[in-house]
């Protein structure tokens, strides 16, 4: 965990402004940062935590967290109330102290209630955080006494095993587009698992590269790890959809033909929306992405 922007937060306006907030002491005590890459929202808080607290979060005694843990990663109401009972605490060092709530849409609605009051009137010198990648799952209780942010990352991030993804899956809709797997259906059938067994590999790979880097905090029990470890994959596995959705939009317009397709995009891009929400549910991910391929496969062979 870095309290250090990524070029592309840094020039963010979002993030300038509340940097500026903070400067002026403008800086809204409780605040829902969202968006498909996890590794920003923390980077985007910790920039802003550096500042309130004059140091590494990471590592400051007024720095308090709670996130998912074990294997059902649910934000318990005894996790909630600790937090709770830390942020009613004195600051040990300064005036300002800061909480942070991993993943809030993990929350159940006793856990959510227990931590409504402390959200909406939290101590003097209390900023709250809330990190989600999937903000429409955050109960509208929590979501409403929060200003909220997007946070925009990179969803095409620069990875060679990604991009060939991204491109052999371009090519496939582009036969489909054009009609060229009408008369042999089995060929785009037998591309959709491959698409899905490299999917999977890298989406593997991808995390565990991720997770070698991660600086897991000393205090994190097995539980936290686990449930880090799978929120990390779920923040990664949004990142790729992200990227396939980038893709589906250059579809709409065929610049060397002049043709439009945009009802074959915009259905595809339902599909996808649709199968991440299966997704976020705990479906597995060779089954959605097989059931949306195959569904991608009808929609773009239908046209004449």
């Amino acid at each position: 965990m870095s309290a250090d922007l990524p070029e592309n937060l840094a020039a963010s306006r979002t993030i300038q402004t509340l940097l500026a907030a903070e400067a002026e002491g403008r800086l809204p005590h409780a605040l829902l940062f969202s968006g498909e890459s996890a590794e920003n929202l923390e980077s985007a808080m910790f920039a802003l935590s550096k500042k309130i607290l004059g140091g590494n979060a990471v590592s400051h005694p007024d720095f308090h967290y709670i996130r998912p843990e074990n294997k059902m990663r649910r934000i318990s109401i005894e996790n909630t109330l600790q937090l709770v009972r830390k942020i009613q605490q004195s600051p040990l060092i300064g005036e300002r102290k800061i909480a942070c709530v991993y993943e809030p849409e993990r929350m159940g609605r006793d856990a959510a209630n227990a931590f409504l009051k402390t959200l909406e009137e939290p101590p003097t010198g209390t900023t709250i955080f809330l990190l989600s990648g999937a903000i429409n799952q955050v109960l509208p209780t929590i979501r409403s006494r929060c200003l909220h942010f997007r946070i925009h990352g990179t969803s095409n991030f620069a990875d060679a095993r990604w991009s060939a993804w991204l491109e052999d899956f371009s090519r496939w809709i582009c036969a489909l587009r054009e009609g060229k797997m009408l008369r042999d259906i089995g060929t785009g059938i037998f591309s959709i698992y491959g698409l899905v067994t490299r999917f999977e590999t890298i989406l593997d790979a991808l995390t565990e590269e991720a997770w070698e880097k991660l600086q897991v905090p000393e205090t994190a029990t097995a539980d936290q790890r686990d449930a880090m470890r799978e929120g990390m994959s779920r923040g990664m596995r949004r990142r790729l959809l992200a990227g396939i959705e980038d893709a589906l939009l250059s579809f709409a317009c065929d610049p060397a033909s002049g043709k439009v397709y945009v009802p074959e995009t915009a259905k595809s891009c339902e599909l996808l929306e649709h199968f991440s929400g299966l997704l976020e549910l705990n479906a597995q991910v060779s089954v959605a992405l097989e059931a949306f391929l195959l569904n991608c496969l009808r929609i773009w062979t239908k046209r004449k």
